[in-house]
């Protein structure tokens, strides 16, 4: 493929992630130089949008490319430099495993509703693949999702927080980050993911909370 046709099939699939993401929203102009997250890919996103990329080149990119990539030429370099298949178990993610026989939960018309149903019907499905920072597997179940953001839905209403409140959440993909945003929605309130600094401060909480006037 040449070098331009791949620049531009990197943009539109970053364009597709887009329009999926934000149906309702404006859609801002692409290049290879925009940055993700003025684009509105957040890590959940960005998942996704390595993952399409790899079914679309047919390469593996690197799992730290997670952590890393800001703009589609970061993909763009990625690509140009690998040359492994994506059929290989080592890539940046791997869609999980279906559990034969298991419809899917059809009449779930909430983020809430589809977590309660898998928790019921797959518990121990995986529900997002994760590398740790040695790039071993550490992969979330539903119902060990389900566990974790109860606790800190239980944490946040302690703290006074209110359906409706904005919740920033400052952490890099990780296990804490898809916990913490699936325990702000189960509390009712409203998720705000916010890139994280190179590092954060100890002294000072990852997440926040934001309270709309009443």
């Amino acid at each position: 493929m040449a070098g331009g046709e791949r620049d531009a099939l990197v943009v539109e699939v970053v364009r597709g992630v887009i329009a999926e993401v934000h149906p309702h929203g404006s859609r801002p102009t692409v290049t290879l130089d925009s940055r993700f997250d003025e684009l509105g890919i957040g890590s959940p996103e960005l998942v996704e949008l390595l993952q399409r990329v790899q079914n679309t080149f047919g390469v593996t990119l690197p799992s730290e490319l997670l952590g890393r990539a800001e703009t589609p030429r970061d993909l763009l370099q990625a690509i140009a430099a690998s040359h492994a298949p994506a059929q290989q178990d080592h890539g940046v993610v791997s869609p999980p495993n279906a559990v034969a026989g298991s419809p899917a939960p059809a009449t779930a018309s909430t983020l809430i509703d589809a977590l309660d149903w898998h928790v019921s019907a797959t518990p121990e499905r995986t529900h997002v693949p994760i590398l740790d920072e040695s790039g071993s597997p550490d992969d979330m179940t539903y119902a060990a999702l389900h566990r974790k953001a109860t606790a800190v839905a239980a944490g946040l209403l302690a703290r006074d927080v209110m359906p409706g409140d904005t919740v920033a959440i400052m952490l890099p993909t990780s296990p804490a980050y898809f916990t913490t945003f699936a325990g702000v929605v189960l509390a009712g309130a409203v998720p705000v993911p916010l890139y994280p600094p190179a590092a954060i401060p100890a002294a000072r909480s990852p997440v926040s909370a934001h309270r709309h006037p009443r």
